[in-house]
């Protein structure tokens, strides 16, 4: 990705986002959090299946930054992830405890939503 921004194949380094974003969204549906929410013992499942979601989300969005600027900073306010850890380095660090996910790291709102209500 870096790379195809670096030689301006945008068109390239979207791709790769998106095939990105596809499996994600393709893990969350098989995955079910809405089910897993109601079993108690399924909740450490529920926290990986949420940080991967979550994490996916935020790299995608420092991907996005050069691209499309205020749709990435919409995306990664709301998941209360600080301007100076928005950087290309950034995007190799994980950004939530996996033991606590939403312990040592709050979003921004009650629902990560980029439109409308």
């Amino acid at each position: 990705m870096r790379y195809s921004y670096e030689h301006c194949n945008f068109c390239q380094g979207l791709t790769s986002v998106f095939h990105t974003v596809n499996l994600a969204n393709e893990f969350v549906q098989r995955e079910e959090p809405w089910k897993l929410v109601k079993d108690k013992n399924q909740h450490d499942r529920l926290k990986t299946v949420l940080h991967i979601a979550l994490e996916t989300i935020r790299v995608c969005s420092i991907a996005l930054q050069p691209i499309v600027p205020d749709i990435a900073d919409t995306a990664l306010t709301k998941l209360a992830i600080f301007p100076n850890d928005r950087t290309w380095s950034d995007m190799r660090n994980v950004s939530w405890n996996l033991e606590e996910p939403f312990k040592s790291h709050k979003l921004a709102v009650g629902r990560v939503c980029l439109y409308g209500g």
